[in-house]
């Protein structure tokens, strides 16, 4: 009888450790991962990007895990002006501008900075009200950005886009020959224009997976503990 009641806390009490190890394990993949992009940023910062064109030709070429910075030059359509959501922007939820950029031998995305939700009707209208081709000579880092685990997927149709996926957002403004890297700008495309703030501080994640993990072993632990004293020992007693 005293099993038969044990049953079922036991039954949960396990299903709830393996999500938190599992948690535990992911944030120690985080971890490893967020280790290496640091790494390769602050490599990445130690270079002058007066010297290194970010040509189509060299992004596309760009092993996976690899950042490169240097100076985008081309032109770019105001109207295939493209909105990343749901992005911070000064501490306050904002919006990332991009265009497409055409260089000699194809397309390259560059992100121009955040826009706060207040501006970013008057942005809009600004850049898409030009008639000339937006000439683009700036410094940036390329890279290719990880899909985020709980961002909303991507509305084409409807052209909402919360996550970077280069192919597709080119076909929403229909160019081709797009390279799978974006380039952050680290200055004004236009002086004097404010309402679009550039990551113009050096890119640096924070990184506290390892803090995280041992938060959830310590809890699947905890967890133990707990079924002890609540059922083990009750029902010994």
């Amino acid at each position: 009888m005293k099993t038969h009641r044990l049953l079922w806390p036991t039954f949960w009490t396990i299903v709830a450790f393996a999500t938190l190890v599992c948690l535990g394990v992911w944030q120690l993949q985080r971890l490893e991962w967020k280790t290496a992009l640091i790494k390769e940023l602050n490599s990445a910062y130690q270079e002058d990007p007066a010297q290194t064109n970010l040509t189509y030709q060299k992004l596309q070429e760009l092993p996976e895990g690899k950042i490169l910075r240097g100076t985008l030059q081309g032109v770019a359509k105001p109207d295939h002006l493209t909105w990343l959501e749901m992005r911070p922007c000064n501490g306050l939820l904002g919006s990332d501008a991009l265009l497409p950029v055409k260089t000699l031998d194809g397309y390259i995305w560059l992100n121009l900075g955040c826009v706060s939700s207040y501006n970013r009707g008057a942005v809009d209208k600004m850049i898409t009200a030009r008639h000339n081709l937006i000439r683009v000579d700036i410094k940036g880092i390329a890279l290719a950005p990880r899909k985020a685990a709980f961002k909303p997927e991507n509305n084409a149709e409807e052209n909402e886009w919360y996550q970077f996926d280069a192919q597709a957002m080119a076909d929403s403004v229909e160019i081709n020959d797009i390279a799978p890297i974006l380039v952050i700008a680290e200055e004004k495309l236009a002086k004097g224009r404010d309402e679009i703030i550039p990551y113009s501080e050096h890119i640096m994640p924070a990184n506290n997976h390892l803090q995280y993990a041992i938060f959830w072993f310590t809890m699947s632990l905890v967890l133990w503990v707990i079924y002890y004293f609540r059922f083990i020992r009750k029902s010994a007693s």
